[in-house]
């Protein structure tokens, strides 16, 4: 899990000592929490100052300088937000509801109107969804540290209190950090090359930290889970992973930043699943069609029912509608003559 935090953030909220960081006291830095352990367990208090048992979180931090912050705001995305009057709340939250909890963002200086972010690229929401591509002229296209640090802390909850200034371990902003080939992943994007000086740096001493303090996980690339013959290393999946039950399912929105998912309800069973969609008819775009998946049984009860009742429908129309229409036509005395006027 990770957010963006000043110099001043990472000495007063997570303890670490000014000479502890590499780089700059201008820059952001990513902080990392990461391997949850149950070791030792700590007492933390929630969102409601509610006493709740924590895990703990090692801490790694990587310095971001301006390029950085850059190469993270092109691949940024956000959930769906409204601007009005200079704050920010998410999409299908209710006025009252946000003005009652007062803790929006500010999000200055962008017209008011409905906006989301996909691949560092803002989309203006209009009528039923339907959305278009704003120009790089547009405020919202506005950049600097401060505003970056907002958008990777606070673009998809759109709720001050996962902000770091509050400092309430239980909240933290869905962000991640993933290794992929040894190249080091954010939003989905590679944000270090594998061969860059700074995640050689952070890796070294990640290894050398670990090899210091016994209990500590360092967050490095420990590679795909293979075997050295090539196949799948099932043990270390059971030992690492997550396992589902029987007749459960993980289930995971295609729209991660305004998905209510297993991260929130957990598993799912089985006889709660009912049917599958066929055909995306709604918004029009690329994904207009057939979905990307595999093909559905057509002959299940719940389908059956379906299109019998249609058959049903339709057949009953037709029969009533060929009643009336077929010949001859009844109640008419067709022998009377016609009279011109």
């Amino acid at each position: 899990m990770t957010r963006l935090l000043t110099h001043d953030e990472v000495v007063s909220i997570d303890g670490v000592e000014p000479g502890q960081l590499s780089g700059p006291s201008t820059n952001l830095y990513l902080e990392i929490s990461h391997n949850p352990s149950l070791r030792r367990l700590v007492l933390v208090r929630d969102a409601q100052q509610r006493l709740r048992p924590g895990f703990d979180y090692p801490l790694s931090f990587i310095p971001l300088d301006e390029t950085r912050l850059r190469q993270l705001f092109s691949s940024l995305y956000t959930s769906r937000f409204v601007v009005e009057d200079g704050y920010m709340r998410r999409y299908g939250a209710s006025n009252e509801e946000q003005k009652f909890h007062s803790f929006l963002p500010r999000l200055e200086n962008v017209p008011n109107g409905t906006y989301e972010f996909l691949n560092g690229t803002a989309f203006k929401i209009g009528w039923e969804g339907l959305s278009s591509k704003l120009p790089d002229t547009h405020p919202i296209y506005t950049f600097s540290a401060e505003r970056m640090q907002l958008w990777f802390n606070l673009g998809i909850e759109c709720n001050t209190l996962f902000s770091p200034r509050k400092d309430i371990p239980t909240l933290r902003p869905a962000r991640y950090a993933y290794f992929r080939n040894g190249d080091l992943y954010c939003m989905g994007s590679k944000l270090f090359d594998q061969a860059d000086p700074n995640l050689i740096s952070f890796v070294q001493k990640e290894k050398e930290k670990a090899g210091l303090q016994v209990t500590y996980t360092p967050f490095v690339d420990h590679g795909a889970p293979y075997k050295a013959d090539g196949t799948l290393d099932a043990e270390l999946i059971k030992h690492y992973g997550l396992k589902i039950p029987e007749k459960m399912y993980l289930a995971l929105g295609d729209n991660h930043a305004m998905s209510g998912d297993s991260r929130v309800f957990g598993f799912v069973p089985q006889e709660n699943l009912r049917g599958g969609p066929s055909w995306i008819f709604w918004p029009p775009g690329s994904r207009w069609g057939a979905p990307y998946q595999p093909p559905y049984p057509w002959f299940t009860l719940p389908s059956l029912i379906v299109w019998g009742m249609a058959i049903l429908i339709a057949g009953s129309w037709w029969l009533i509608h060929r009643r009336r229409t077929r010949l001859p036509l009844k109640n008419l005395d067709l022998e009377r003559p016609v009279q011109n006027h």
